[in-house]
């Protein structure tokens, strides 16, 4: 009977102000009352700022928020679902301004509303990755822009697409000056793609979305040092790095006489322990043994000869840096009766000369 009275109530000629709190007044107490009813009565007569009125007092966001919409009270609907913290709410309303409303107007209701912003945001990375775009465009996030195209590079299994992404991206990030280590890694990897497209064409095998030391390692390990090399200087690759990739190249293709000229290009960056390491990895002994004497620190250099069962030599090392206290190490260390004899004998000239 009440709903019936106030629905009657609004079709009456007196101020919407009056009648709002003559209606407010009456059902103040009155649990269960559906102010979306009465609003929907007041918006129904042409009475939209009295239906607003009203429906500040419905409890129920579900019954407001859609009214609201209705009325066109967009931004008003957005804020209530907001409040009442239900996301199914929220994104009724995002979607209904989205379809119902141009890009400029949309962004102006959703906009310094952190909540929708976020939610909105969510739903277009998930279905609608053109409207993320246009947002970011909106507010001029040109990073934001190049990260999803970046992104969406990655995921594409076309490659002129995945190309036509990273273009995207590195136009972006070249129009934001706090970006330009992203504008380089980009275009490495535009660089690396374009390059490797062309490998596979060169040599029939797969090399598309290697790392760029796998696909130096794999050129090398076909025997195509030169075309690595190349690529190496035009990518800027560090000196210990390449040195790295160039040495288990050699070393797994057991091209030992290629390994030797190697070495003696220049003094190597990363020491020639590494050498010796992946040689006895191999079990080539041999090869092994004509890189310890380059190993510059005289302990390192005499365990490694013990390591290699040069025991004699390891010995002299010791010799010639007069040094007892290695000998000794090197004594214990070995498992050889003939080394251990040869090694007491040296420490015994040590003693005489005291």
């Amino acid at each position: 009977m009440l709903v019936h009275w106030s629905c009657s109530k609004v079709k009456t000629q007196a101020f919407d102000n009056e009648i709002s709190e003559s209606i407010i007044e009456k059902l103040r107490n009155v649990p269960g009352i559906s102010y979306a009813t009465i609003a929907n009565a007041a918006f129904q007569c042409g009475r939209p700022k009295l239906a607003t009125q009203l429906l500040d007092y419905e409890p129920k966001a579900a019954d407001q928020v859609p009214l609201l919409l209705s009325m066109h009270e967009d931004e008003l609907a957005l804020v209530k679902a907001i409040e009442s913290g239900d996301t199914d709410l929220v994104y009724l309303v995002i979607l209904h301004v989205k379809r119902t409303k141009p890009l400029q107007e949309f962004m102006t209701i959703v906009y310094n509303k952190p909540a929708a912003m976020d939610l909105l945001q969510q739903y277009c990375k998930q279905q609608d990755r053109q409207l993320l775009s246009d947002i970011y465009q909106f507010f001029d996030l040109k990073h934001e822009n190049a990260n999803l195209a970046a992104y969406d590079a990655y995921q594409t299994t076309d490659f002129d697409s995945g190309i036509k992404h990273l273009q995207t991206a590195l136009r972006y990030y070249n129009e934001t000056k706090d970006y330009q280590f992203n504008a380089k890694v980009t275009e490495d990897q535009m660089k690396l793609l374009l390059l490797q497209k062309d490998l596979e064409s060169t040599y029939n095998q797969k090399f598309l979305e290697l790392p760029l030391g796998d696909t130096l390692s794999k050129l090398m390990a076909m025997g195509e040092s030169k075309r690595a090399i190349k690529i190496r200087t035009e990518f800027k690759v560090p000196d210990k790095r390449f040195w790295w990739l160039r040495l288990k190249a050699l070393v797994e293709l057991r091209d030992w006489e290629s390994l030797e000229k190697f070495a003696k290009e220049k003094k190597s960056p990363i020491g020639y322990e590494p050498f010796v390491d992946l040689c006895i990895e191999a079990k080539a002994n041999a090869e092994a043994a004509k890189y310890v004497s380059r190993i510059t620190l005289p302990g390192t250099r005499a365990e490694y000869f013990l390591k290699l069962g040069m025991w004699k030599e390891a010995a002299d090392v010791a010799m010639k840096e007069k040094d007892p206290e290695l000998l000794v190490k090197l004594r214990n260390s070995s498992s050889s009766k003939e080394a251990v004899f040869y090694f007491d004998n040296l420490l015994a000239q040590f003693q005489q000369k005291k």
